[in-house]
């Protein structure tokens, strides 16, 4: 049996190659990871700092997002996200004593 995540992962990869193609031009890319524009994905990816690696596409030559790496990063994205949400759930109200009586807190 597969791990949830795993599931996860095939479903948006599935998706994204149903909509794109296993090779994802750069354009696309970029608005699906939020990036103003293209070349602004092409130059976190010079820093080092693109949430995937853009590879070339041959023969000619174009950056592309393979389809499976932006479909984990998505899926990971999405789990933190969830998880961020679930700790401000929990954490959003605390009750407190104060002398003989309990206040709700929000923290």
């Amino acid at each position: 049996m597969r791990p949830k995540h795993d599931d996860e992962v095939m479903r948006e990869k599935e998706w994204l190659v149903r909509q794109f193609g296993a090779l994802i031009a750069l354009p696309d890319a970029a608005r699906l990871l939020g990036f103003r524009t293209p070349g602004a994905l092409r130059a976190a990816a010079q820093r080092g700092t693109a949430p995937v690696r853009l590879v070339r596409a041959q023969p000619r030559r174009r950056l592309v997002v393979l389809a499976e790496d932006l479909a984990r990063y998505l899926v990971q994205l999405r789990g933190a996200a969830a998880r961020s949400a679930g700790a401000e759930a929990e954490r959003e109200m605390v009750t407190v004593r104060r002398g003989s009586r309990r206040v709700e807190v929000r923290v």
